[in-house]
């Protein structure tokens, strides 16, 4: 399946040959759509990738576990935030005659790279290189067999401004072609940019072994999520399931007014609209050495002076003269206001709230320096190291206190205002957790709920984020099924390696991943269809299902078992960090059976009540300083 404009031409890719072509003049265009876009690319647009491996040779790197870091990274990122379908995942057949393959070639510890094919792209891919490269390093390669250049490529950096890492060695070398279309602001976060998060001196490019583990190098951008479902379609990745209703923003009200090197600001002061030698630009406080990601002037004049007026236009004026050198063109918007907001958008709304112009300039996630709490994590009023949660900027706290309240302050080293409160001073909570259903709670030190917020049903791995806007928000992210034990009424069910497909999830969280659970737990789904048991005698891992065996009979059918050898009643089920399902030896330290998935982050384990246990894969785009590990 597939939509918009295709035309044929050849694919780039890091290592790839570079093109002597000319970028078009005007090529850079107003609108708002964001990448640097290769519209020669015959698949561009496709929705359904068959992606294979030419070979399993682990001499080269392609170890199992590589495999399955380098698919969870893709099924994360570009299949997780679009309707775009990875499949195969396999050797590849010869000859391979199906349509718009993703080929993978392990090279060792090579250049990786992207390339065109006969009935596809092709990528080399050096899966001997660090850890985390199979994962993240694959996401940017996929980029290229998606249709996406390199970010540094695009005219703005033309003179190496906003980045000087390049292919091979400078601008003008690096690979495009000529229907290549710069889309709306450069961006500097872009997982297609050489330079991701290295915007600060010397901007060099991401080195291997350098810097690696950084949580969001990798990652998609804002911008990259925006770019890539407009080509292939949108798919939700996070919902909000709750929040305080609490967004602060910086609203300029009429006849305000800044002078040279003044500026607006958001409420976390990192987007600024200054005006600097007579330019009115958009930036960024934290990233300095970064050009404007738009801006008007510079004019000569040196009073000039930045105006946002009664009529609700934003104009540049002489202070003296009133000589009008630009404006916003929005007059007659009386009662009007302008926002500089935090996803790095400048916009004017009139009186009623509608935007009427903007500097189409968004380009931060709404989780961008916000804090909070992973599923099962809490939050303790008497602990002084865990009692609280600031936001990047400082600007917003949700803390804990002694008094049994749980507030979200606004400044809280200076005016300390209140912003939201759970409203339960001298109740006795002295813990506020975030359950594994989802729910946010809190506790008095005898363990019993004092206050919860309520919302219908399971929200597996839902998350809570105190945001830079100052809004406390629970979210329930997708997740994708990475591996799972299909229920058989003979109690033998197999094992498969999952779905791939995100979606959201209201199972019962069995386990979080680096938890543990003991022999004798028994543990059912909210409806009580299904539940799962460890065997205090043989500590094996059982697997029920109720089932009416006659008339409003019903009885527990065993639907699967890890049937592990030998007996140990001393037995414990562990979800590794990486995502591996074990069953322990607790005295030995003996592994005795494994789901065998080491690769995967974020996962928890999950039971249906259909009696389906699975390990999920939890979608954490933007969320990773909540404390996902990518």
């Amino acid at each position: 399946m597939k939509y918009g404009i295709l035309m044929t031409a050849a694919l780039m890719g890091c290592g790839s040959s570079p093109q002597n072509i000319d970028i078009k003049e005007g090529a850079l265009s107003t609108s708002e759509q964001p990448l640097y876009v290769d519209l020669d690319n015959p698949d561009l647009g496709y929705l359904t990738r068959p992606v294979c491996y030419t070979s399993a040779d682990a001499s080269l790197g392609l170890t199992p576990e590589k495999e399955r870091m380098f698919k969870d990274g893709i099924l994360a990122s570009w299949g997780a935030v679009t309707q775009l379908r990875f499949t195969g995942w396999d050797l590849c057949p010869n000859p391979d005659n199906r349509s718009r393959i993703v080929q993978v070639s392990s090279c060792g510890n090579c250049s990786s790279g992207a390339y065109r094919v006969a009935n596809g792209a092709g990528m080399s891919f050096a899966f001997q290189q660090w850890e985390e490269w199979a994962r993240w390093g694959g996401v940017h390669e996929m980029g290229h067999a998606l249709g996406f250049w390199h970010e540094q490529a695009r005219l703005e950096n033309i003179d190496s401004s906003w980045c000087n890492g390049f292919q091979d060695g400078s601008w003008a070398t690096e690979p495009r072609s000529a229907n290549s279309v710069p889309y709306g602001v450069f961006d500097p976060f872009s997982v297609m940019n050489y330079c991701q998060h290295w915007v600060v001196p010397p901007r060099a490019p991401v080195q291997p072994g350098a810097d690696h583990d950084q949580p969001d190098v990798g990652s998609l951008s804002a911008i990259d999520i925006k770019g890539a479902q407009q080509y292939y379609q949108a798919r939700e990745y996070r919902r909000q399931v709750w929040a305080s209703n609490t967004v602060r923003q910086t609203i300029v009200q009429a006849q305000s007014r800044r002078l040279e090197g003044q500026h607006w600001s958001s409420k976390d002061g990192r987007v600024l609209l200054s005006l600097v030698k007579g330019k009115l630009g958009v930036s960024r406080s934290d990233y300095p050495n970064l050009p404007p990601f738009w801006s008007v002037g510079p004019f000569s004049n040196n009073k000039v002076t930045a105006v946002f007026g009664f009529d609700g236009n934003l104009s540049l004026i002489d202070a003296k003269t009133h000589t009008t050198y630009w404006s916003s063109g929005t007059t007659s918007s009386v009662g009007a206001t302008m926002s500089v907001q935090q996803d790095g958008n400048v916009v004017i709304y009139d009186a009623g709230g509608v935007p009427r112009w903007s500097t189409g300039t968004a380009h931060r996630d709404e989780l961008e320096g916000a804090v909070g709490l992973l599923p099962d994590e809490s939050l303790v009023a008497n602990d002084s190291q865990h009692n609280a949660k600031t936001t990047a900027s400082g600007q917003y706290q949700l803390i804990m206190q002694t008094d049994g309240n749980l507030v979200v302050y606004e400044d809280p080293s200076g005016a300390h205002t209140p912003l939201w409160a759970t409203g339960t001073w001298g109740s006795g909570a002295t813990t506020a957790k975030l359950r594994l259903d989802g729910t946010l709670v809190l506790m008095n030190s005898a363990g019993q709920t004092v206050w919860y917020s309520a919302w219908p049903g399971w929200r597996a791995a839902a998350f809570l984020a105190l945001r830079e806007d100052g809004n406390l928000v629970v979210y329930e992210p997708t997740k994708y099924e990475a591996w799972s034990a299909i229920p058989y009424s003979s109690g033998q069910g197999s094992e498969t390696t999952g779905t791939n497909s995100p979606a959201y999830d209201n199972g019962r969280v069995i386990l979080w991943n680096g938890e543990t659970l003991a022999a004798g737990t028994d543990i059912a789904t909210p409806s009580g269809m299904a539940r799962l048991r460890i065997d205090p005698v043989t500590g094996d891992v059982f697997v029920y299902l109720l089932i009416e065996v006659d008339d409003d009979v019903w009885d527990w059918n065993l639907v699967w078992s890890t049937n592990a050898p030998g007996v140990s009643a001393n037995s414990s089920l562990h979800l590794t960090d990486d995502g591996n399902l074990q069953l322990i030896n607790s005295s030995t330290g003996e592994i005795r059976w494994s789901s065998n998935t080491p690769g995967y982050r974020n996962t928890y384990l999950g039971l249906s009540d259909s009696g389906r246990l699975s390990i999920f894969r939890v979608i954490s785009l933007g969320a990773q300083n909540i404390g996902f590990l990518y």
